[in-house]
C-alpha cells in the first residue's frame, strides 16, 4: 500500500457542523476508506492542529495513486473543506533508497544553464 498525508482546512459550515455534532472525523472516515480499500495508517494518523491554512492532517494508506486521488476528489466534492491536500509520503527506509538512485545518477544530467556562454 503506498502511504499519503493528507491535510484539510475545514469551511465554516463543517466546523458548524461539527460544534452543534461533535464526531470522530477519523472514525466516521473509516467506511469510506475500505471501500476504497484503504485505511488511516496505524497510531495517531489522525491529529487536528493549530495551524492558519489546516485544521487536520492525517496519514493514509491507499492501494494505488489513482485511487487515492478518486478519495481526495470524493472528499472535495462535498464542499466541507477550504483547503483539502494530499501527498505521497515515505518512510526513511523507503527514501533511502530513493536517495541511491539518485546517487547513481549524480553527474549523468545537464542542466540548462551547463553550456551557458558568460
Amino acid at each position: 500500500m503506498i502511504r499519503f498525508v493528507v491535510m484539510g482546512k475545514y469551511s465554516s459550515d463543517s466546523i458548524a457542523g461539527l460544534m452543534y455534532n461533535p464526531q470522530d472525523r477519523k472514525k466516521s472516515t473509516e467506511k469510506f476508506l475500505r471501500k476504497a480499500e484503504g485505511k488511516w495508517d496505524e497510531g495517531t494518523s489522525f491529529v487536528h492542529i493549530n495551524h492558519p491554512d489546516y485544521d487536520f492532517i492525517g496519514i493514509i494508506l491507499a492501494k494505488d495513486e489513482d485511487t487515492a486521488k478518486a478519495t481526495a476528489d470524493v472528499i472535495r466534492a462535498t464542499g466541507n473543506y477550504e483547503h483539502f491536500n494530499f501527498f505521497k509520503a515515505w518512510l526513511p527506509e523507503e527514501y533511502s533508497k530513493i536517495s541511491k538512485n539518485a546517487s547513481e545518477l549524480i553527474g549523468t544530467f545537464s542542466s540548462t544553464t551547463d553550456n551557458k556562454k558568460d
